[in-house]
């Protein structure tokens, strides 16, 4: 359990299997790897070049048809959305839980946004805790309990509420579950990395383009990019 403030987040560790780990839809490749708590591991062998554009191949069509997103045209919406997602990633710090699933979880609110399963700003509040808790079940292997996640709503929502709203986003969906993100690409690009370069340098590319690719979730203007452009923009800056 962690807490913050009045709230407390109650955390279930879950066994690693097919429900908390990405299915070959693209593929569970794209998840990025971890390495004391949230950084991703950058290998240091030799990298298999096919192996590598086979799944960027993969991921950059999943981005340009099923994956692909509408911006946000309401100055409002927009502010909404930065505000839930920061709240997105307040949570998974004081939980220590992948900062990486906060991308998955904005790309579901942004789902529930566009197809309009969110009009008030308590449904906003509704759709970012659900988005939230189906991103981590999803890409990490600890979930937050329902019921700990109801009481962060402050009485807008209840427990049936959120599992209705993530039964809506799934089936927005059609049960694609797995947007490759920016960090997708960043793991793959980061293989691509020559082997002479020293760790401590990895490690400072690291924690670059983590920074970079958080700013890329936070902020509306950068959903007209795909997540393959800025992954790349990205690593430049790194």
């Amino acid at each position: 359990m962690c807490t913050s403030g009045t709230a407390e987040f109650t955390i279930e560790r879950l066994e690693p299997s097919e429900n908390c780990q990405p299915t070959p839809e693209p593929s569970e490749s794209q998840v990025p790897e971890r390495n004391n708590g949230n950084k991703m591991i950058l290998p240091l062998s030799s990298v298999d070049m096919e192996d590598v554009q086979l799944t960027l191949d993969r991921m950059r069509e999943k981005e340009s048809t099923i994956y692909k997103r509408d911006e946000v045209s309401d100055e409002l919406v927009a502010l909404w959305r930065r505000m839930l997602i920061e709240w997105m990633f307040y949570v998974v710090d004081y939980c220590k839980l992948q900062r990486q699933s906060v991308a998955a979880a904005a790309f579901f609110l942004d789902v529930a946004m566009a197809k309009g399963l969110c009009i008030s700003r308590e449904e906003h509040q509704l759709a970012a805790a659900t988005a939230l808790q189906l991103a981590l079940k999803t890409f990490d292997i600890a979930v937050i309990k329902l019921e700990k996640l109801v009481n962060l709503g402050r009485g807008q929502f209840t427990e049936d509420d959120v599992a209705k709203m993530e039964m809506k986003i799934i089936r927005e969906m059609s049960w694609m579950l797995h947007p490759p993100s920016t960090y997708c690409f960043l793991r793959q690009y980061e293989r691509l990395i020559p082997a002479a370069v020293s760790e401590s340098a990895r490690e400072m590319i690291d924690e670059v383009t983590k920074l970079v690719a958080e700013l890329t979730v936070l902020e509306d203007q950068y959903i007209r990019f795909d997540p393959s452009v800025l992954g790349f923009a990205t690593m430049l800056l790194g």
